[in-house]
């Protein structure tokens, strides 16, 4: 409905059917004529409505949106339909059935309520055209443009002629609610499908074989850089897509040419993009193209994370390097170490000289454990999943870590009841010792810490006693 090809089509596909069945009352009232020449003032009077629309519609459904074209569309057709059934006999015209084409269309056309109000705009019309006939079935004069022939049955069967009236309203009523529940369905069906597609992750931009925008979405707006109040549905693609980004999506869109490639383009930020583009042709039942569909994947994330990737890799890589240096180091730091502490038990040294070598025993000691250190944080180990208890965790190593510091220096454990859970016991102990360590080395002699850990989300929480 968005592609005014369509609409140009349908408007002529229209008016030609209605030519052709003027040309055959025209051509059967040569051929056959009847008494009172009543074909010729139903065909004359119609050849005229058609002038006088058709020059006049055709530029308005032109520049007119959808919904504004449909309604445009439908009220030329009830206005003709209702001339018809004019000129031809009323309620007893054989194209009364007209109008219940004009109710299935307004309810799937225009909106589901339409179908039941199009219904009674329908019986509005032929119960006027009935009361026209009615009030002139004894009338010298008659009505204006319809043939005398036309008003005997209202004379001769003017009883059987209302109860018809009332069956065709009934029956237009009845059309119309099922029309209206019938598009209410249909039109629950395209919102679902219209949710559907603005949700995707993806951008997503349809063209008519016209070359005019028939559907985008919020993401496609967004790379594609166009505002999202910005109306863009019916309107030239050319023209909507000028940057030169853009420009490359609209060529195979518009040869209806299926492609694959990425490009950059420029959002609605005005920060450039890298865009993944397949286009892809729309065909109908019968093989024939209907349009084109360009599916734009912002490709951001995928070069952030390709970036991240190779960082990690170089990062690995460099761990690896450096876990080695730090494990040649302990070989020779042991070495120094062994040497310093056999130098310094030797007898007839000087004081200040014995302390010095008990001095690089300490930093040999000291630098041992911080290379133990990186190359337990190096090691990147796979967790060992099992039952584990972090309360009871968090004891031992507080035990262990109040007899390595002394009395000096007390920590104290609060835990609240059980904390069982599935982790890796050697790597929960590690991280509840650094810790806790690391506590201990900052806090001043004699002030106790705090280890709490709380069950909902074990969290570890160290601090000092305030007191």
């Amino acid at each position: 409905m968005t592609d005014e090809s369509r609409w140009r089509s349908n408007v002529a596909i229209r008016y030609g059917l209605v030519a052709l069945t003027l040309a055959a009352l025209a051509i059967h009232e040569r051929i056959v004529p009847s008494p009172d020449g009543r074909f010729v003032h139903a065909t004359y009077c119609l050849w005229a409505a058609v002038g006088v629309y058709a020059p006049f519609l055709l530029p308005v459904v032109r520049r007119a949106r959808a919904e504004t074209a449909a309604s445009v569309l439908y009220a030329a057709d009830l206005a003709l339909v209702s001339a018809l059934v004019y000129l031809t006999g009323g309620a007893t015209s054989s194209f009364v059935y007209l109008y219940f084409a004009l109710i299935i269309m307004a309810g799937m056309s225009l909106r589901p309520s339409f179908g039941i109000l199009s219904a009674t705009t329908c019986s509005g019309l032929l119960f006027a055209v009935w009361l026209a006939y009615f009030l002139a079935r004894g009338s010298e004069g008659g009505l204006p443009l319809v043939a005398p022939s036309w008003r005997r049955p209202y004379v001769e069967q003017g009883g059987f002629v209302g109860g018809y009236l009332f069956a065709q309203v009934a029956a237009f009523h009845l059309v119309g609610v099922l029309s209206s529940l019938l598009a209410v369905r249909i039109y629950g069906v395209r919102i679902l499908n219209r949710e559907i597609l603005q949700a995707s992750p993806s951008g997503i931009l349809a063209v008519g074989t016209s070359g005019r925008i028939a559907y985008i979405n919020r993401p496609a707006r967004d790379l594609l850089g166009i505002h999202y109040d910005e109306p863009v549905v019916g309107r030239p693609a050319d023209r909507v897509l000028v940057s030169p980004g853009t420009r490359r999506i609209l060529e195979p869109l518009r040869s209806l040419t299926e492609m694959h490639f990425e490009t950059e383009l420029e959002n609605l930020q005005l920060d450039s993009v890298p865009v993944e583009v397949t286009t892809r042709v729309l065909f109908d039942a019968l093989k024939r193209a209907r349009g084109s569909i360009a599916l734009l994947t912002d490709l951001s994330m995928k070069r952030r994370m390709e970036e991240a990737l190779k960082q990690a890799e170089r990062l690995g890589a460099l761990s690896r390097m450096a876990a080695g240096i730090a494990h040649e180091i302990r070989n020779p730091l042991a070495g120094i170490r062994s040497a310093a502490q056999e130098l310094g038990g030797l007898a007839g040294l000087a004081d200040p000289d014995r302390r010095l070598f008990h001095l690089i025993v300490e930093e040999s000691d000291r630098l041992n454990r911080i290379v133990s250190d990186f190359l337990e944080f190096a090691r990147i180990r796979k967790p060992d999943l099992a039952s584990c208890d972090i309360a009871r965790t968090i004891e031992d190593v507080a035990l262990l870590l109040a007899k390595a510091s002394g009395a000096g220096k007390p920590i104290q454990v609060e835990t609240i009841g059980s904390l069982e859970c599935r982790a890796d016991a050697e790597q929960v102990k590690q991280v509840v010792h650094n810790l806790a360590r690391n506590a201990l080395e900052a806090s001043p002699p004699g002030q106790p810490v705090t280890v709490r850990a709380y069950p909902q989300a074990l969290l570890y929480s160290i601090s000092y006693d305030p007191r």
